[in-house]
């Protein structure tokens, strides 16, 4: 038997990723956190996919890379797994998602970093459960003792998981206690 595959071109491609970050931002994920065709991401030598869910904040962390793909999924897929083991070992916090475009009838699959392989889904993972799924894996600074550190001659701070607020007057060391956690996180990492 001879089986004729379409041709890809790269309009198809083109308007399958303008469909896909549409659908995406449709969905919830807010346009300041998406990245179309992003470079220099860890974990992705040699590759690059077609848009980036970055995590929320100041965090340059990627939590779900989105790749189109036309065509025979299957042969893409084995491809794909590979990069998408580098990439969820270097980037802990992070998923991996693949989007596959065939004809009219959009599929999506999931990298399942338990089985190594990739997984059909139902549907598009929400924003909000992959941020969700990032503030559980990525390490968070649970507490900090200060002493003689420019205003605090002896201070001890306990931090819970998520958003934790600072208030206090101009030179209290509100400033200080964020630079100091900062500088810390980025020895410790």
């Amino acid at each position: 038997k001879m089986i004729v595959k379409r041709p890809i071109n790269r309009r198809m491609a083109m308007e399958a990723e303008i469909g896909l970050y549409s659908d995406l931002v449709a969905m919830g994920y807010p346009e300041q956190i998406l990245q179309i065709e992003p470079r220099g991401l860890s974990g992705l030598e040699g590759y690059q996919p077609d848009i980036v869910a970055l995590a929320p904040g100041l965090s340059t962390d990627p939590l779900a890379a989105f790749d189109v793909r036309i065509g025979d999924i299957d042969e893409r897929l084995k491809w794909l797994a590979p990069k998408a083991r580098e990439f969820c070992k270097v980037n802990e916090g992070s998923a991996f998602y693949v989007i596959a475009h065939h004809a009219l009838l959009r599929s999506v699959y999931c990298y399942d970093r338990k089985t190594r392989n990739f997984q059909k889904v139902r549907s598009f993972p929400r924003y909000e459960d992959l941020v969700s799924e990032w503030l559980g894996r990525v390490s968070h600074v649970s507490g900090l003792k200060l002493s003689n550190v420019t205003v605090f001659k002896s201070a001890a701070f306990g931090f819970a998981r998520g958003l934790n607020v600072l208030i206090g007057e101009n030179g209290f060391g509100k400033s200080t206690l964020l630079k100091v956690i900062y500088s810390q996180a980025k020895y410790a990492s």
